[in-house]
């Protein structure tokens, strides 16, 4: 008698391997190979990119030679860590006389301001604006555009020393342009 329980509990444990493989793989084709069918099916936003013509209401870019746009949140880790630089950059924009700079949030005007302030930012322009509109998809990004609205660079995420050297530098006249 024992042989035969023996066998079943063969079998049994043998049945118990297969199904878990056979569900492990369902489950790894399901959520791993093919993630949209978990129910996922919302499009990927479409993320702000050079050569995209953006449009803000009481925002004129003809006003200047180029704009850059600074999208932040109060909520952003890597934007507080990147007060500095923004300090520098304002300080940078502030030389220059055809440059405009404003910091928009999700949030309303006066708490972008405290942030702002918060961060020893000083600045004029802070707006708020709908970040899924503009297509902001993530914080902090900046937008530099022309004076006619057209997207000329994007920095997206907290920039390393040489992104920011590159922002700067965008921003400086050309000497050989005058």
């Amino acid at each position: 008698m024992s042989g035969v329980k023996e066998k079943v509990e063969v079998i049994a444990n043998v049945s118990i391997i297969l199904l878990a493989l056979a569900l492990g793989a369902v489950l790894l084709k399901k959520y791993l190979v093919n993630p949209t069918a978990q129910g996922n099916t919302r499009p990927v936003p479409k993320r702000v990119s050079v050569g995209d013509k953006i449009s803000l209401n009481d925002i004129d870019f003809a006003k200047a030679e180029q704009t850059l746009l600074i999208a932040l949140s109060k909520s952003c880790r890597f934007c507080s860590e990147s007060g500095p630089f923004y300090q520098r950059l304002i300080g940078e924009i502030a030389q220059q006389q055809n440059i405009r700079c404003f910091f928009l949030f999700p949030h309303s005007v006066d708490e972008g301001k405290k942030y702002l302030d918060d961060l020893s930012i000083v600045a004029d322009q802070v707006k708020q604006v709908d970040f899924e509109s503009l297509q902001v998809t993530g914080t902090p990004t900046l937008i530099l555009l022309d004076k006619n609205g057209v997207v000329t660079n994007v920095w997206v995420g907290k920039l390393e020393a040489n992104q920011e050297e590159e922002v700067l530098a965008k921003l400086r006249p050309c000497p050989a342009c005058d």
